[in-house]
This record gives C-alpha cells, structure tokens and sequence, in this order.
C-alpha cells in the first residue's frame, strides 16, 4: 500500500510549497539575518536584566541583607534536544556566552534515553557542562510523575486515578501526567532560578502559542522572555541550518516526551509545515476558514479545528500578555 501523502489537508501538494515559500520569505533580510536579529535581542535582554554581569565568566555579585555570593548563570531553560530547546540555547551561548547559560535536561520517562543523548549533543558542540556535582544538567522528574500517579490512585474516586505499575494508561490520563509532568519542569526552573537570581527563557512558537498546545502554568508557555512567539516551526528549523544544530536533531520528529511514541504531528493532526500554514493564513494573513478552503483547496475542517483551537485556548494566551518576548520588526 503506498504510504499517505504527507499534506493531507491541501489537494495540492505544490500549494503546500507554495506557503511553505511564502512563509520563509515573509522577512526580506533572510535567516540568517534573522538569527544574527534574535541573537541580538537575546543580548540586549540579559544586559538590561544583569547590568553587572561579567559576559566572559558569567560571575556576578548579587547582594542581600544576609549574604554575598557570586551567582552563574543567568539565562535557564529545558534542554529536551528537541528542535525548539535546541535552537534556544544555541541562540542564547551565541548572545550571551556558555558561561551564562544553565539549559537543565528534564526527563519524565526513565526509558527517554532518545532525549538526553541529543541534549548530550547540544552540550558537547556548544562545549556545555556536563551533569556534575558543581553544574545540575540533568534532573529526573520521572519519580515525581510516577509518584503523583500513585497519589492520585489513592484518592476514593476513580475518575481521578491515573493508573501506575503495570496498568497502562488511558488517553485522557497520558494528557494528565504530561500536564502534570509540563509544570514540574517550570517548577524546577523557578527553583533554579531562585537560587541563581536567573531568567526562564521561553522556546513555544508562534503556531503552538495559537494552538494553545502547551500547558498552563507549564511548559512552553510559562518563561520571562519568549524566544520564538512571532516565528513558526519552518522558521526555527531554518535557524537551525544557519546555527548548524546537529542533523540528527532536525531530522528527529519533535515530541513531548511524556509518553513512548508521542509526536507533535501525531497529536495534532497534521505535519508541522501544515500547521504552520494554517496558522499563517489564519491570524496573519486573517483569512476565513472558506477563504482559505476555496482560494488554496485547503481542509475546511479542520480550518475549522485551528480556528477553534485558537478560541478555547484564548485562557492560556492571556498568561503571556505581560511577558516580553522578541519582536522582529
């Protein structure tokens, strides 16, 4: 049987090039001027936040009415060796320094091994620490995720357990400890941040932001400055040509990592670069769904997915109105 065409939602696969082409070329300056943009604003956040801070050795001194202590790093965020996290911290060596850098691999599986050896591979090329006793890289959170299913099985009600051991899961209790699982690596990166007087860099994207495919209160969508919310996938995987990120990450299907087998497109219903072009014609280019449908012999259903997904996750956007992010102009 020959294999399903990999834009399903458009009768023309050529259309789908078409947006795709569109899409990149939106910036007139190209990618790589787009980076150089990014890579700027990364620099000129951490300068305003940390006036003092040395961009060579990442020390700075950070007073209180109890202590003096030298502080580093200064930007924090999950390194899962996706294609979002991996891209951020690249950017954020490039602005700042691997001095002013902590990028924290957080695991909730203990069979995610896929994750930990790309985040290996973001770390050995960009000369990162290493997990050690001065530098925490690596915090496990699967015995917390596994902890709080057992919790919740302990509870009188059934339709508030989430299996454990040998039961598997259902899909409505994936989704559960996913959530759960999403707000403890922001969690840990507040700590982090407490401890170190840090800043939470943001990697969710323009097209996941107006999914409302993250969880509230969790990642991607909790930071204090937001890396990517006017770009979308396409456009990260371009940085990540220009930024030379290991092949083997761009060509990995991204993924949560919560559970065996979850991807993105699996999940959503739609390859990435069709996501991304439903996004662009509907909240740029301000197209209706049969707009869309007549004029690029696009799925009007789900136009009307995207659209719906935007409305109901409307909540979760309102957490980011006052958070700054990068504007590209």
């Amino acid at each position: 049987m020959a294999n399903a065409p990999r834009y399903r939602h458009f009768k023309d696969q050529q259309t789908v090039l078409m947006l795709i082409a569109e899409i990149k070329q939106r910036y007139a300056f190209g990618y790589t001027a787009l980076t150089n943009k990014v890579i700027a604003q990364i620099k000129h956040y951490f300068q305003a936040q940390f006036p003092d801070a040395d961009p060579t050795s990442g020390h700075s001194r950070f007073d209180n009415k109890e202590d003096s202590y030298l502080i580093r790093p200064k930007l924090m965020l999950g390194l899962s060796g996706g294609i979002d996290s991996t891209v951020a911290t690249y950017l954020a060596v490039r602005a700042v320094g691997k001095a002013n850098v902590l990028a924290v691999s957080m695991p909730a599986r203990p069979d995610d091994f896929q994750s930990l050896a790309h985040a290996k591979l973001v770390r050995q090329a960009l000369e990162l620490p290493t997990n050690n006793e001065q530098v925490p890289t690596i915090v496990d959170i699967s015995p917390i995720v596994q902890a709080h299913r057992e919790v919740m099985n302990q509870t009188h009600l059934a339709e508030l357990g989430l299996n454990a051991g040998h039961l598997a899961q259902n899909t409505e209790q994936r989704f559960r400890s996913g959530n759960f699982g999403s707000r403890i690596r922001i969690a840990i990166l507040y700590d982090f941040k407490r401890a170190i007087r840090g800043r939470v860099l943001g990697t969710g994207n323009k097209t996941e932001l107006c999914q409302g495919y993250g969880t509230k209160y969790g990642t991607p969508l909790s930071y204090d400055f937001g890396l990517f919310n006017q770009l979308y996938k396409i456009d990260i995987y371009e940085m990540a040509k220009v930024l030379e990120v290991p092949q083997v990450i761009i060509d990995t299907p991204p993924t949560t990592g919560y559970f065996e087998g979850q991807t993105h497109e699996g999940e959503l219903g739609a390859s990435i670069e069709e996501q991304d072009i439903f996004t662009y014609l509907l909240f740029e280019k301000n197209l209706t769904p049969t707009q869309i449908q007549a004029k690029y012999g696009a799925s009007l259903d789900f136009a009307l997915l995207m659209q719906n997904r935007y409305k109901v996750s409307a909540h979760k956007r309102v957490l980011n109105e006052g958070q700054q992010c990068i504007m590209i102009t």
